[in-house]
């Protein structure tokens, strides 16, 4: 399921966050700009293709998600939610990351 401008995606705590920017696309989905509508703050959220189908897969895309939710370094983008696709099964698995604003991560590594 692709996401489009003006959809509403949730955060743990349930804020929405409005798509407002496609921005890319990868090997396991698309990235899109948002912004939380409590405090109009900008976030990256990136989604996760529906392309794994065996259960070691799954969990480990499900381990890696919650691991990089306790990563914080000022040097790495950190992820505020990781949504496996069931609590809210209308929307697709996703990521909501800070946002880089100007950095391409393939020059910058």
């Amino acid at each position: 399921m692709d996401l489009n401008h003006k959809d509403i995606v949730y955060d743990e705590k349930e804020d929405e966050y409005e798509i407002i920017e496609y921005i890319g696309s990868g090997g396991f989905g698309h990235v899109y700009k948002t912004r939380k509508k409590i405090d109009n703050s900008i976030w990256a959220l990136k989604t996760i293709h529906p392309i794994v189908n065996n259960e070691q897969d799954i969990k480990a895309i499900l381990n890696e998600g919650k691991n990089a939710l306790k990563i914080r370094n000022e040097n790495v983008i950190c992820y505020i939610y990781f949504h496996d696709g069931t609590k809210f099964n209308n929307l697709p698995p996703y990521i909501i990351m800070e946002y880089a604003k100007g950095l391409i991560i393939d020059f910058t590594i």
